[in-house]
């Protein structure tokens, strides 16, 4: 009940005398907009991870009044919060290697933090199955080839892809994928049927973005482990993926169905 009463009586008392006043007042009520910031504030106020209510009234301050908004949009920042889509900067911290030492400057940390969960795919650690798999990568395909992707295919793959999902390194997203092949579909579609002619995965669709995330609770710790990648992949190595998976799913239905 105190913590309403005070976030309340804090709310008003910013924002009746802030710069974007003028601008509520013309185009938006003034009680919408103060109940909405007061919810906002309830939520941040009671999620941040401290006991001390000094620290806990500069982290609201910081967040609604020193990044609050522009004066030409002030509910940017009090959606989000109400919405709870506010997230954390990333700060990189010291980190464990596996030889127990520490991390000394930005680049071990970047390292040691990609090494723990992409490890290198080193043939010393083969285990029987990883042996097998590698032997028959080797081997000469002798099965009849597939026939090949037909422009339908490749149009409809595209544009199954969500065009607002963040584009990989390359900077290419579903939309200028898709208004590369309605430019030039034949161009396209060749491209990828010549992946699946030579059994090829282009090592460029295969670099991807990693966005680091830290895992709940995890923030003071020194285990690489503490991050969870995100890997942000080109959308032109998701589509040839689909392509093939499609192929493969429907192969393996044909064959249960038999």
């Amino acid at each position: 009940m105190f913590t309403h009463t005070y976030i309340h009586t804090y709310i008003h008392t910013q924002y009746i005398h802030n710069t974007y006043i003028k601008y509520i007042h013309t185009h938006i009520h003034i009680h919408t907009y103060i109940h909405t910031c007061m919810h906002a504030c309830i939520h941040t106020y009671t999620h941040i991870p401290s006991s001390n209510k000094e620290e806990k009234n500069e982290v609201l301050e910081t967040t609604l009044c020193s990044n609050i908004t522009t004066p030409n949009n002030p509910w940017n920042t009090v959606y989000r919060l109400a919405a709870r889509k506010i997230r954390e900067t990333l700060t990189l911290t010291t980190l464990i290697k596996p030889d127990r030492s520490k991390t000394t400057n930005i680049d071990e940390t970047l390292q040691t933090m990609m090494d723990q969960p992409f490890p290198e795919d080193s043939t010393h650690d083969d285990t029987t199955q990883h042996k097998y798999t590698r032997r028959l990568e080797n081997l000469p395909i002798d099965t009849a080839n597939d026939r090949e992707f037909t422009q339908v295919e490749v149009r409809q793959t595209i544009e199954s892809f969500n065009t607002r999902k963040a584009p990989g390194a390359e900077v290419v997203t579903g939309e200028i994928l898709t208004l590369i092949f309605q430019s030039t579909p034949q161009t396209l579609t060749a491209i990828y049927n010549e992946c699946l002619k030579r059994g090829h995965f282009p090592e460029q669709w295969k670099i991807a973005k990693v966005i680091p995330i830290t895992k709940p609770g995890k923030k003071d710790s020194y285990d690489p482990s503490k991050y969870r990648p995100i890997c942000l992949i080109n959308i032109e190595g998701k589509v040839l993926e689909k392509l093939l998976i499609n192929r493969i799913m429907h192969h393996l239905h044909k064959t249960i169905m038999k």
